[in-house]
C-alpha cells in the first residue's frame, strides 16, 4: 500500500485528475474501477473520484509495489526533472528583481521581449522553466513534487509581448487565475507604441472598439470586420486612449474586455494605428524609419502593462527602455 500526503499546493484538484496525473499509465476507467472498489481511498473512506483533495488529505493506493510501479511510470524523475529546472545564482538574482509580486499561490512576472511563456520544444526554456527552476532554488518546492505537480503560467503573452505574466505556484491558484483571465475580472491594460496615419482617430479619451476577428489560416494572420464575416468570427471589445503623442508616434494604452488572439494587433491596424515594428500588422514604411535605431531583433512594441488581482490589487510593470527612448523628449 502507497499513501500520500496531499501538499498545499496541490489542494482544490479533482482526485481523478490528481490520479491520473500520479499514475500516467493507468487509464481513467481503471481508476474509476480501483475507486469503486476502494483500491483508493481518501482519508480511508471510499471515494467517487470527483472530490476535490485539500491539504492533508491521506490518499491510500492498495497496489502491490509492482503494480504501483508499473502505474506511475515516473519512478525517481523528480531528480531528473529538477536538474533541468536548475539555476545558477547570477539567474536567481536576475529573477528576484523581476518578480512584480509574489505570495503563496501566485508570481505576477516582468517578461521579456523574446521570452516564451511556455516551451515549444523539448530544448526550450520559457518563463515556465524559469520560474519553477526558482521555485526550487529559493525551497519553496520540493522536486520530489514535480512528478505530480508542475506550478505554470496563467496567462499566455506572445514571444514578442512584454510585461506581466501571472504564474500559479499552487492548483488553487491554476484554477483560480484561469476563471479570473478568462472572465477578464483582471482588468488587463497593455501599452504599445503605434504609428498614427492620418485617419486616426484616438485621442486622451478612451475609444471602444468593438467588432469580430476572423483567422485567415492561409496566411496566418486574424482580420478584423464590424460584422461577422463568417461562422468561426468571434466577438471582441476593448478601449483605447493615447498616453502620449510624439510626431507620428502614440504611446497608446488598451483596457481589454476580450482576449482573443491577435485582438490588439489586428484593430489597431484596422483603426490606422498600426502597432511599431509589427512584422504582421504593421506599416512597413514606418518599421523601416524606426527601426534602423532600434535593436535588430525587436519585435513588435506591445507590453502587457497591467493586471489587477482581486483583493490583491493592480501589478504593473515598468515600460521597456526601447518605449521609454523612442517616445523622450530629446
Amino acid at each position: 500500500m502507497k499513501e500520500i500526503v496531499v501538499t498545499p499546493q496541490e489542494s482544490g484538484e479533482k482526485l481523478i485528475r490528481y490520479l491520473n496525473r500520479h499514475l500516467p499509465e493507468a487509464s481513467t476507467g481503471f481508476l474509476y474501477k480501483m475507486l469503486r472498489k476502494k483500491n483508493i481511498t481518501i482519508n480511508k473512506k471510499k471515494c467517487s473520484g470527483n472530490e476535490s483533495i485539500s491539504e492533508g488529505d491521506h490518499i491510500q493506493i492498495f497496489f502491490s509495489d509492482e503494480t504501483y510501479a508499473k502505474m506511475s511510470g515516473q519512478k525517481g524523475e523528480g531528480t531528473d526533472l529538477a536538474a533541468s529546472y536548475a539555476i545558477s545564482k547570477m539567474v536567481y538574482s536576475d529573477i528576484k528583481e523581476r518578480i512584480l509580486f509574489e505570495n503563496e499561490d501566485y508570481i505576477a512576472f516582468n517578461k521579456r521581449q523574446g521570452e516564451l511563456s511556455q516551451k515549444a520544444s523539448d530544448s526550450d526554456r520559457s518563463v515556465n522553466e524559469i520560474l519553477i527552476g526558482y521555485l526550487l532554488k529559493d525551497g519553496q518546492l520540493d522536486e520530489n513534487l514535480l512528478v505530480t505537480f508542475k506550478p505554470s503560467v496563467i496567462n499566455r503573452l506572445d514571444r514578442n509581448t512584454s510585461g506581466v505574466i501571472l504564474f500559479g505556484k499552487t492548483m488553487k491558484a491554476l484554477q483560480n487565475g484561469g476563471e479570473m483571465m478568462q472572465t477578464h475580472d483582471g482588468n488587463k491594460t497593455y501599452r504599445c507604441i503605434s504609428y498614427l496615419h492620418s485617419n486616426c482617430k484616438f485621442n486622451e479619451k478612451e475609444t471602444e472598439i468593438s467588432g469580430f476577428l476572423t483567422k485567415d489560416t492561409e496566411r496566418n494572420i486574424v482580420k478584423f470586420s464590424d460584422f461577422p464575416m463568417n461562422s468561426d468570427s468571434k466577438d471582441m471589445l476593448e478601449t483605447v486612449r493615447v498616453i502620449q503623442r510624439k510626431g507620428d508616434l502614440a504611446l497608446l494604452e488598451i483596457r481589454m474586455m476580450t482576449g482573443r488572439s491577435h485582438q490588439i494587433r489586428a484593430s489597431l491596424y484596422h483603426y490606422g494605428a498600426p502597432i511599431l515594428m509589427d512584422p504582421k500588422y504593421g506599416d512597413p514604411q514606418a518599421n523601416r524609419r524606426y527601426g534602423q535605431d532600434l535593436p535588430g531583433d525587436v519585435g513588435q512594441l506591445l507590453h502587457a502593462y497591467s493586471v489587477e488581482l482581486p483583493k490583491l490589487g493592480k501589478v504593473m510593470a515598468p515600460m521597456p527602455e526601447t518605449f521609454t527612448a523612442l517616445m523622450n523628449d530629446e
